[in-house]
């Protein structure tokens, strides 16, 4: 299985999307900075994954979110939905 996620900067709020076979790994990579692109803005929070069958599905979704502005739409429609669940139940 392969997963694009999505990583929320604790330092300056953004989000990064990855795409990867092991999510916990790859959080742990980032958050120790062994990420060129990310090394400056740990820590990082999972904020959001989802599962693909294979690695083409899950970097076409990832393309899709970078460069496709209604799925980037989607994305940040479910991103805020979760945030809004979470500030519900606490």
């Amino acid at each position: 299985m392969y997963y694009f996620y999505v990583l929320r900067s604790k330092k300056d709020g953004k989000n990064y999307y990855g795409v990867t076979d092991n999510v916990d790994r790859r959080l742990r990579e980032h958050n120790q900075g062994k990420n060129k692109s990310t090394k400056y803005r740990v820590p990082f929070v999972l904020v959001y994954q989802r599962e693909f069958s294979t690695r083409k599905e899950a970097y076409h979704y990832e393309w899709q979110v970078k460069h496709d502005g209604e799925t980037n739409k989607q994305l940040k429609l479910i991103l805020a939905e979760m945030a809004e669940s979470v500030k519900a139940h606490v």
